[in-house]
Order: structure tokens, then sequence, then C-alpha cells
């Protein structure tokens, strides 16, 4: 299945492309696809094809391709790092100033119209992404393909 971009005004995405859900889908179950969306349920890893799992705005993301255990596992991996704190919680332990001078002094772009919403999202209110994998690689559901550092991050 070829990978195509959408693009948006405020970011890019990957997303699949595919001529049917039943082609998506591939070795896994039907019912593990979102007929309502459109599209497969979160945390899904295609066979034989990659996903990507992010961090948060200021750490890395990753490509993984499934790995041996994922068939047996319903086809599932993290979809993330996950939150830690809540997105009030990570606003009052941050000040976003800083934050924003903290990730452009990393050789991150920053670009918002919203100093809340970048606090809500501070990396240090989600979990250690570089774990997540780790466990995820380790429990034989994914291999790791690639590690991605953020070059922008845009927060409307």
């Amino acid at each position: 299945m070829p990978w195509r971009h959408l693009e948006h005004p405020a970011d890019v995405r990957l997303e699949i492309a595919a001529e049917s859900p039943e082609a998506l889908v591939g070795e896994c179950s039907l019912a593990f696809y979102d007929v309502a969306l459109g599209r497969p349920r979160t945390g899904f890893v295609p066979p034989r094809q990659p996903v990507v799992i992010p961090g948060s705005m200021g750490t890395a993301s990753y490509v993984l391709a499934a790995d041996r255990g994922a068939t047996e596992c319903f086809c599932s991996t993290c979809h993330g790092a996950g939150r830690r704190m809540s997105r009030g919680a990570a606003l009052r332990a941050s000040d976003p100033e800083a934050l924003m001078r903290r990730m452009e002094d990393r050789g991150i772009l920053v670009r918002t119209d919203n100093l809340r919403t970048l606090g809500e999202e501070a990396p240090e209110a989600y979990k250690n992404v570089d774990r997540v994998v780790d466990v995820v690689e380790r429990a034989g559901l994914c291999r790791k393909v690639a590690r991605l550092r953020p070059l922008g991050v845009i927060k409307w």
C-alpha cells in the first residue's frame, strides 16, 4: 500500500492509502477497522507496513513495523508515548514562554498563536517515548525502523 501526504494549513500528516478496508486490514479482523471514521482503530499496526508512533512536540517519534508477535495481539501496538499528566496539570506545571525558548534553543522551530495550548502539550506531560517503544519492541510486537527528531511545532 502506498503512503501519501495530506496537507492541512497547520500540519502535515501521514496516512495509509488503500483500495478497501479489507486490503488495509490484511491479516487482521475487520472488527478492528473503525467504520465510522473510515480508518483503522488507534494502535493498529498494518501487517508489513510502517506505523508512526509520536512522542511529544519536544521529543523523538518513531517509525515502527509489525513484528512476529503483532498478529497474535490483534495487530496492536502503542499509539504514542501516552500522557503522564492531564492538560490542566501540565499547564500548571509549565511556563509556556520558557518552554518555547527551551525548544527553540534545541533547534525546534515553534509557531503558535496560543501559549496555553503549548503549555498543555509540554514534553514533560508525556511518558518517555524511547522507553515505551523499547517495551513494544522487546515484546515482539514491532521493530524500530527509524527514530525521528522534531524540527518544528505548530500549535493553534
